[in-house]
């Protein structure tokens, strides 16, 4: 009994975590803040982007969201809603939906929807950060 409320306890934080981060992502998004997107991943992180190698560790998701906010992509905003969320020991499981809105230069604004597999690992300190990000469009 006490590990079934030990594991809810873990679950319904984890949950309110993701939430939250989601919200500062899309902030961080608006802001155009590449460094405050990559403090989100694990320094062992890998990102699997859609028609890209996969991107290895927190400096190259960094180089990749500095990238998308540059005006040649300009990425503007982005919003996040978290669907399911597991947790097994140091591992939690999120998914969820996503909208993106792109405005490359001289170009009109294309707005994206999309879904995301995130798998988060709690780290040393405690604190849990993305380990493995796939997110994918719905087109």
């Amino acid at each position: 009994m006490e590990n079934a409320m030990e594991a809810t306890r873990i679950l319904d934080s984890l949950r309110r975590m993701i939430i939250s981060s989601n919200v500062e992502a899309s902030e961080a998004i608006r802001r155009k803040d590449a460094a405050a997107m990559a403090e989100w991943f694990a320094r062992d992180a890998l990102f699997f982007q859609p028609n890209l190698p996969a991107l290895e560790g927190r400096d190259a998701i960094r180089h990749y969201y500095a990238d998308a906010f540059s005006p040649a992509v300009n990425l503007q905003e982005g919003t996040f809603a978290t669907s399911e969320v597991h947790a097994a020991g140091d591992l939690g499981i999120e998914t969820g939906t996503s909208i993106m809105t792109w405005q490359a230069s001289g170009k009109p604004a294309v707005t994206v929807a999309g879904k995301y597999l995130t798998v988060w690992k709690r780290q040393p300190n405690g604190s849990w950060r993305i380990w493995r990000h796939a997110p994918s469009t719905n087109s």
